[in-house]
């Protein structure tokens, strides 16, 4: 080949030895740009409808990939059929220049080739015009992803959370660009910053500041220092507005006299700082008036802050604990034990919770002095529910410490009260109502202190009506010295209308001198939990949890209590959902357990108020029905069924076996009735199971047809295949039966396989190729579940083994493999590789047959590959015979 230079002279010298229209010719069919010559054909009205190939060059065939022999003196609509459903009007438009003779150039799409043109028509002659034109798709994506990278940008620029500007600075601010948050942090519009130089006296109105702020800004843009040209909390105040704050950056551009200036609005930042600052001050002033003595920690347990009070308590002065460890400061011991007490911040820290300390825990202050205290430490958590330290609050209790443990010891007629309770505490004056009721019993209500008075009746006209009379009848048995002490559990009325539980237990500790009960002290303890918890138990003992029905213990009390004389005739049904195993193991057990579920509301449903339903067992359900006929329960079975058919879970209907019988005389026993309807039901069971489990298998089969590329034409085929190998091998009828089932069901355990891997296009990742792999041992699963399809089970878990134990997933090898399963994986591989997928071109039959023999050996049994030789070969003999 010519250089460049070489073949332009090569030219020059080839046109200066030519000459008229040779010369003519010669630069044409030469040019870079493709040529083509054309005459227009018009209809009857002179109305352009075609054109017809005259003249094309070489870069017109390099070009288009059209030979001069395949479109001279064809027309445009024979050499492109599909030109007139084109966007664009190519014949009007090249008509218009034959018949004009004015030229014409655009740039335009041809859908036909999916390029992009650059074109130039013109008329030497009314009736024919020539095109001249290059490709341009190259330019044209070059132009569009130019374009896409500018929207993409300035999308991009427009949605940035902060402000963003492109402008000049010194002498004036002009701006090139900005998006919207530049002006809407600057609290201003667009129009008022386009006019040059107006940004800053629209911005800052007071003009002291103002010239202060812009020759600082000026200098610290001169100084070309990155770290000077940043400006942080600059306040923005304008008359009758509140004060706002922005943060400025500006960038120098490279080699431009332009800035990128960016703003961000801090304004709640200096907000959230200036509260912060003023909780900051509040707290230390409430701290530091506060009567209880407080000390907070760090997450590491180390003091962060005392008030006045923790330092006198301690005798420590904050600026000596700060930094060291609570235990440090903080000596705490059991008073009674005289042993050290467990440290409430570690014990805080390590279990996140709200503690207070026993109450024998004295305080050793610096200097030896002994405080009995109360207190309690609680987490400090952060936005985000991080413990970051540990607040501890504590009092000086010491002179009701020793009081009370004066009262413990004269009072003894307290400690009943004080060691059986730890919740509300009450003592009665019999004789005149006034009662006593604790700040605990009353909060355990929910009531303050002062919203409850001092008489029985606050006590009595809260008690549940049911209840009351029960509690008055064990106070009696108590007075009359029946019982050792008062013991009852009802129900009382809480604040907020909610009723609580309560096991009250009290003792008569005080008799008039008539032996008449004059005062009785005792506890309320709060058991609203565990009736709760006593009667979930009762109802989970006689419900079923997965379907919210009565379970078989409950049933088998009901029939019981139910069979007398006076509750005939009562009729019983039993059912047992077909097809459930089959579910399970295709779907898993959570679509069994839908199945379930929509199975016992349709029966729910069917069923009348007063009947009584139970699952009975795994997917049987039991119907008593008390005083009903049996045309009564054959109307309610017709009933289930007919729901059973319109209910479908993944596809499937349900599918329901029903029997009944009746008990219609007292000698006949209840158990004996449904023995009898389970007998009926397991007749109608042989008929239906066989229909219910072929409808979960098409379901099957439409469902895997739909998620991949398991369609019915690929089956047939592939069972074509099949069934001749089998039939050259000589099988058995019985074993080509076989044979066809396999093919059928062969990739069955594909339905649990996700749809994005099994219709992927591209290679798969090793993990979701081991996902493919588990096809075959579901596929078994599947086909075990089945009485009918069992006997291919073991031939659908083998159709991936390799004659050389490589395949998957047993590494069966050689005969280990069924015949069946070796016949399928050589009919299955010939229809991919002969019909392809979307994953996989099909290959021309010359090109099948030789990776057949190749992997004869290998994957396939060579035996068998030799037999479908032999069928193919007559195939392709049969097929070449003249008819």
């Amino acid at each position: 080949m010519l250089p460049k230079f070489g073949y332009i002279c090569y030219l020059k010298e080839r046109f200066c030895m030519i000459s008229g229209r040779d010369k003519y010719r010669f630069l044409v069919e030469n040019l870079p740009d493709a040529f083509a010559y054309h005459q227009i054909v018009t209809d009857s009205e002179n109305r352009p409808v075609d054109y017809i190939f005259l003249k094309i060059n070489s870069a017109f065939e390099e070009m288009t990939g059209l030979s001069r022999d395949s479109v001279i003196g064809k027309k445009v609509t024979e050499v492109h059929p599909d030109i007139k459903e084109s966007s664009f009007d190519w014949i009007g438009t090249y008509g218009k220049v034959a018949s004009t003779g004015k030229s014409t150039h655009f740039e335009q799409y041809f859908e036909v080739a999916d390029r992009w043109y650059d074109i130039t028509a013109y008329s030497d002659e009314p009736g024919y015009f020539a095109v001249v034109f290059r490709d341009s798709t190259e330019n044209k994506k070059v132009e569009m992803a130019l374009r896409e990278n500018e929207a993409f940008i300035k999308s991009v620029m427009d949605n940035l959370p902060i402000g963003i500007a492109v402008n000049s600075v010194d002498p004036t601010v002009k701006f090139e660009y900005m998006n919207d948050n530049f002006y809407n942090f600057y609290q201003t519009t667009r129009e008022a910053l386009t006019d040059t130089d107006s940004f800053w006296e629209v911005v800052y109105e007071d003009a002291e500041f103002r010239e202060k702020l812009k020759q600082r800004v000026l200098e610290d843009c001169a100084s070309g220092d990155p770290e000077r040209m940043h400006w942080e909390d600059v306040p923005i105040t304008r008359k009758g507005k509140e004060t706002f704050y922005i943060t400025a950056k500006n960038i120098p551009v490279p080699g431009k006299p332009l800035v990128i200036s960016t703003v961000s609005d801090v304004t709640e930042r200096k907000r959230a700082e200036k509260a912060l600052r003023e909780n900051e001050e509040n707290l230390a002033t409430t701290l530091h008036s506060i009567g209880d003595a407080v000390i907070a920690t760090d997450e590491e347990g180390l003091i962060a802050r005392m008030n006045p009070m923790a330092e006198k308590l301690c005798g420590w002065p904050f600026s000596e604990a700060r930094g060291k460890p609570l235990a440090d400061v903080f000596r705490i011991i059991d008073s009674k034990t005289r042993k050290p007490a467990s440290n409430p911040v570690k014990t805080v820290l390590e279990n996140g919770e709200v503690i207070g300390l026993a109450n024998h825990t004295a305080l050793i202050s610096r200097d030896g002095t002994e405080y009995q205290i109360a207190d309690s430490a609680a987490p400090i958590k952060n936005y985000d529910e991080i413990i970051t330290g540990v607040v501890l609050v504590f009092s000086d209790v010491s002179e009701d410490y020793a009081l009370r443990r004066k009262i413990e010891e004269s009072e003894l007629r307290w400690q009943f009260a004080l060691e059986g309770s730890g919740d509300g505490v009450w003592d009665l004056n019999v004789q005149t109502g006034q009662a006593f009721f604790s700040r605990q019993w009353k909060k355990m209500l929910g009531y303050e202190e002062h919203e409850i008075g001092n008489d029985i009746e606050e006590w009595d006209k809260r008690v549940h009506p049911e209840d009351k009379r029960k509690c008055y009848a064990f106070l009696e048995k108590h007075f009359r010295g029946e019982t050792p002490d008062y013991q009852n559990e009802h129900r009382i009325l809480c604040k907020n209308g909610i009723y609580k539980w309560i096991l009250a237990r009290g003792k008569v500790i005080e008799w008039t001198g008539g032996g008449e009960p004059l005062r009785v002290i005792g506890t309320h303890t709060d058991i609203t939990e565990r009736k709760q918890t006593e009667e979930k138990i009762r109802y989970m003992s006689f419900h079923d949890s997965l379907t919210d029905l009565y379970n078989r213990r409950y049933m088998e009390e009901e029939m019981k209590r139910l069979d007398v004389e006076r509750q005939l005739p009562i009729s019983v049904i039993i059912s047992d959902l077909n097809g459930l195993k089959l579910v399970n193991d295709t779907y898993g057990h959570s679509v069994g357990d839908e199945m379930l579920k929509h199975t016992a509301e349709v029966i729910k449903n069917s069923c009348r108020q007063e009947d009584i339903i139970a699952r009975w067992g795994g997917d049987e359900f039991v119907i008593l029905l008390p005083q009903t006929t049996k045309m009564e329960a054959l109307s309610i079975c017709k009933r289930i069924n007919y729901a059973c058919s319109k209910t479908y879970v993944e596809d499937i209907p349900i599918s329901i076996a029903l029997g009944s019988e009746i008990k219609d005389s007292a000698e006949k026993n209840l158990t004996e009735t449904l023995k009898e309807a389970e007998d009926n039901m397991y007749k109608h069971k042989l008929t239906e199971s066989r229909s219910a489990k072929s409808a979960v298998l098409n379901s099957l089969l439409k469902t895997l047809g739909a998620k991949s590329h398991e369609t019915e034409e690929h089956t047939r085929r592939m069972q074509d295949v099949a069934l001749k190998i089998g039939e050259k091998v000589e099988l058995p009828d019985s074993e080509l039966h076989r044979l066809g089932i396999l093919t059928t069901l062969h990739d069955i355990g594909k339905i649990n396989i996700p749809e994005n891997i099994l219709i992927k296009k591209e290679a798969l990742t090793q993990e979701e190729w081991e996902i493919i792999k588990k096809h075959p041992e579901i596929g078994y699963r599947i086909a075990r579940s089945t009485e009918e399809f069992s006997h291919v089970a073991e031939d659908i878990l083998a159709h991936h083994e390799r004659w050389d134990g490589s395949g998957y997933p047993r590494g069966l090898k050689g005969k280990e493999i069924t015949l069946l399963a070796r016949i399928t994986a050589i009919a299955d591989a010939y229809e991919v590789m002969t019909n392809g997928r979307p994953y996989r071109k099909a290959l021309p039959q010359s090109e099948v047959i030789t990776e057949l023999k190749r992997c004869a050996g290998t994957h396939f049994d060579p035996d068998l590959i030799e037999v479908f030789l032999c069928l193919h070969e007559e195939s392709v003999n049969n097929s070449d015979r003249p008819g």
